[in-house]
């Protein structure tokens, strides 16, 4: 009978240290419906991320970005595999706003990556904390290489490509034979969302001239597409097993294909294609406003792309915002369009801007409203991220010269 009595005093001590921080107060009195939420212009919410993805490097004295500020226990440790896809966005972000000290933190950070990479190439899963042991993760792997080609593309300095290619070689012999991914896993279930793996297979191909690395992308997407329903829908969409799809991983899974299908045959490129088109439509069509408030999406689908009702997660909706406007970019699709523009203006409007707290400030949360099921009370440094690169896809002209960045 002890353990219950301790996690419920655990629970009760963090929902004391969530409400007990005035710092805290707008951002839980904004989502009881209370507080005033503005959406400013693009530029403005565009730094207060950057500045948060700033603060969060500069809360983690071990290096790395911080996971992120957890209302209920502080800035909690770096974490490899989303420090390495903030790279690309540090990047992108200082060369839009004329912020070169961005390109010089990225640097930093991939540095610190190398410093972390695992022996066999891999990269470690969880946080980097040095009193647990590393083990290596398929997911995280494929993300951190988004960085180091970023940094590589940029700069030209070579061992940033070396370390993309080991931590490639890796995910290559790890695979299954059907192009699957089984080992080394989130929960030990091969998903779908490990098309964003095969993505960054695709990106370090084209930058080494390893054919074998395509090749093995080349799998997984025809893997990844065998898995989903008439309407696209699969349950390997899921962070776990059992679970429906998360907007979150479902963005993962679509992004994949979408930025996949350049390096495809025609056969599998058609059908990657004509599967993007046809769920970012349907989860378009499933926009609602919230009680009046600004429009959101449910955090979960069902088979049927059937909405099911809930708290809505923001890195979710973040992600659909920019693949849909790169989608109106590829296709020319007005629906694509409007449903970006609908989603921004609610995402603007949830970014903590009226807090002075410095985990706070400038920060998207995990889920609207902040007590919602996905990362409860939590702002998770890559809801900043895909904010920050949503806002950068509405100004793509501002990025004319820079080296195309993966990730």
């Amino acid at each position: 009978m002890a353990a219950p009595w301790r996690h419920l005093g655990l629970g009760l001590y963090q929902v004391a240290r969530t409400i007990g921080v005035p710092g805290h107060w707008p951002a839980l009195w904004r989502d009881l419906g209370a507080g005033r939420a503005v959406a400013l212009p693009d530029e403005l919410h565009l730094q207060a991320a950057l500045d948060w993805l700033c603060r969060a490097q500069d809360a983690s004295t071990a290096g790395g970005v911080s996971a992120g500020y957890f209302m209920g226990r502080g800035w909690a440790p770096p974490y490899p595999e989303t420090t390495g896809y903030i790279i690309p966005t540090l990047i992108r972000g200082g060369a839009a706003l004329g912020r070169p000290e961005l390109l010089g933190r990225a640097l930093e950070l991939g540095d610190w990556e190398i410093e972390l990479q695992l022996g066999s190439g891999a990269v470690r899963g969880g946080r980097a904390r040095l009193d647990r042991p590393a083990y290596p993760v398929v997911f995280n792997t494929g993300q951190v290489v988004f960085g180091w080609l970023a940094l590589f593309r940029a700069l030209g300095e070579e061992r940033f490509l070396a370390a993309a290619a080991r931590a490639a070689d890796w995910l290559v012999t790890t695979q299954d034979a059907d192009g699957k991914w089984s080992r080394h896993v989130y929960g030990g279930m091969p998903t779908v969302y490990h098309t964003r793996v095969a993505w960054a297979l695709f990106e370090t191909a084209a930058d080494t001239g390893e054919e074998r690395y395509g090749a093995a992308a080349r799998a997984h997407i025809d893997w990844a597409l065998a898995q989903s329903d008439e309407h696209g829908w699969s349950p390997a969409m899921a962070l776990e097993a059992g679970a429906m799809p998360l907007t979150h991983t479902i963005a993962y899974s679509l992004r994949g294909w979408f930025e996949s299908v350049p390096y495809l045959d025609a056969r599998a490129a058609a059908a990657a294609d004509r599967l993007v088109r046809r769920v970012a439509a349907a989860m378009a069509a499933a926009i609602v406003p919230v009680g009046g408030r600004p429009a959101s999406l449910p955090a979960h689908f069902g088979p049927g792309w059937t909405p099911i009702a809930g708290s809505a997660c923001l890195t979710g909706e973040a992600q659909m915002v920019g693949l849909w406007t790169r989608l109106y970019r590829r296709t020319g699709d007005p629906r694509f369009r409007r449903a970006a523009r609908r989603l921004l203006l609610g995402l603007k409007a949830a970014q903590s801007l009226a807090s002075g707290h410095p985990g706070i400030h400038g920060a998207l949360a995990g889920s609207r409203p902040v007590w919602g099921r996905y990362l409860r009370f939590a702002y998770p440094n890559w809801a900043t991220k895909f904010l920050a690169d949503a806002l950068l896809e509405q100004h793509p002209g501002q990025l004319a010269g820079l080296p195309a960045l993966p990730g």
